[in-house]
């Protein structure tokens, strides 16, 4: 099963095609509000490199943020672009999920920040049951000043938000 991942929620962009669990093809920029410019070129280069067909890709997975509005309009348009023309399903996941499935401490929840600019914070608690981790509360987003009048003890921290 051939699947591309997109990703534009933030200032960075990047496509993962792998077959079943296995990463095929990385490519990731860097350079701020290149999306649109980039996305296809990229696709397009990885397809080429591995030389697969885009009627081969059997599933377009997209980041559905939180983050930047404009970079997850581009990828959901991209994504259901490829989704009509090719007829294959599209699949979601949000910024906090991808972060969470990264994180090895298993023994303590998680809470997943993600800088919201302006001072504010998106966040998401999440805890470990049955390979993997599950959301304990919806995606917030608070100010850093209600942030740090929250308790959180026992907990683990990441993202960029503690950056």
């Amino acid at each position: 099963m051939i699947s591309l991942f997109i990703d534009c929620s933030h200032s960075s962009g990047s496509i993962l095609i792998s077959d079943k669990s296995v990463e095929l093809h990385f490519s990731e920029w860097q350079q701020e509000k290149s999306h649109a410019e980039l996305i296809t070129l990229k696709i397009e280069q990885g397809l080429r490199d591995l030389n697969i067909e885009s009627a081969k890709l059997n599933q377009v997975v997209v980041n559905l943020g939180p983050g930047s509005f404009t970079g997850i309009r581009i990828a959901c348009n991209t994504a259901k672009t490829l989704s009509y023309s090719l007829g294959i399903p599209i699949f979601v996941l949000n910024s906090c999920e991808i972060i969470a499935s990264s994180c090895s401490n298993k023994d303590k929840p998680l809470c997943v920040g993600l800088n919201a600019f302006s001072n504010k914070i998106y966040y998401c608690i999440y805890k470990y049951q049955g390979q993997r981790w599950k959301p304990e509360s919806l995606i917030e987003v608070l100010s850093i000043l209600d942030f740090e009048k929250k308790e959180f003890k026992g907990i683990y921290f990441c993202g960029d938000a503690w950056n």
